[in-house]
């Protein structure tokens, strides 16, 4: 299974399949949530993973302030503070699980959401060699 965790190991995550296909959301709430440009993301179904919290280090949140309209569930560590996931509702089969807990190479994003949020210089950049990419 592959494992992933927060910044300091207080969680961890096992995922029943290796993450694939990384979603970019440039919404202004996962903007602030990740500090960044937008939030890196792989959806799973919530029988496909594991939080483990031994220490009970995970803590949430109810993100209603969306432009969509729907409630959040915005989880992260409470100690270094890395975001963790996010539950769409309570009933959805769906988990949305932050891609930089994971170690390793993240493949290239299949989608992009709510772009219109989106820096208007930001662009996905690749080398000729295909080496690597890198935001600018």
């Amino acid at each position: 299974m592959p494992q992933a965790r927060c910044n300091c190991g207080a969680i961890t995550v096992e995922a029943a399949s290796a993450p694939k296909d990384p979603i970019l959301c440039y919404c202004s709430n996962c903007q602030r949530s990740s500090a960044g440009l937008c939030s890196v993301n792989y959806i799973f179904q919530k029988p496909d993973v594991q939080i483990h919290d031994p220490s009970g280090a995970l803590r949430s949140y109810r993100d209603g302030d969306t432009r969509s309209g729907n409630v959040l569930t915005r989880q992260f560590c409470g100690v270094c503070g890395s975001p963790v996931s996010t539950l769409l509702s309570d009933d959805s089969p769906i988990i949305v699980i932050k891609a930089g807990l994971f170690d390793g190479p993240l493949p290239e994003p299949i989608d992009e959401v709510w772009t219109e949020s989106k820096a208007a210089w930001m662009k996905i950049v690749k080398q000729e060699r295909g080496e690597r990419a890198m935001l600018s």
